[in-house]
């Protein structure tokens, strides 16, 4: 027999309270198989206080970042994130921080560039981790970049030339 499975669904819209039914089954077929099987939790984020999800030890610097991950500028958030991760295991922190950087760096730039350096400075036994996921992104970057050259019929040796990529 197999366990019973719950799963959590979290929301993160910009438009909270969820507008729509939270109900996960109405959306599949009364005799769908796995409903006996599981039983989804429905968390809309927008409706619980960071203070409330800091009290989610595991699961709160993931939960605080979906839950602010479209704000135009994270800086605001950065004493709430780093509070959330100093306690977690280095892979969960990783992960947390990847999300978070790759959001960042979709920013304004001067903007990315202060909570990036805000987070190092709160997070200081995760600088080495910052600034490798940070490199990634910056390589990950410039290959997009020099991918959009190559597509609008640049030079091969120039964009070797502006990129450094061989």
């Amino acid at each position: 027999k197999l366990p019973h499975v719950h799963s959590l669904i979290y929301y993160q819209g910009k438009q909270s309270p969820y507008p729509y039914s939270k109900d996960v089954w109405s959306m599949f077929p009364k005799d769908y198989p796995a409903a006996s099987l599981l039983s989804p939790i429905f968390i809309d984020l927008g409706q619980l206080s960071d203070e409330t999800l800091l009290t989610h030890r595991g699961t709160g610097a993931a939960e605080i970042a979906f839950k602010h991950i479209h704000e135009k500028n994270l800086l605001p958030y950065t004493d709430i994130l780093a509070t959330s991760m100093r306690n977690l295991d280095d892979n969960t922190t990783r992960i947390v921080l990847q999300y978070v950087l790759q959001a960042s760096s979709e920013l304004d730039q001067g903007k990315s560039q202060k909570f990036i350096e805000e987070l190092a400075a709160k997070l200081p036994q995760q600088e080495g981790t910052i600034m490798s996921i940070i490199d990634q992104l910056s390589k990950k970057k410039i290959r997009e970049i020099a991918l959009k050259m190559r597509e609008n019929g640049i030079n091969l040796d120039t964009i070797k030339a502006c990129t450094g990529i061989d």
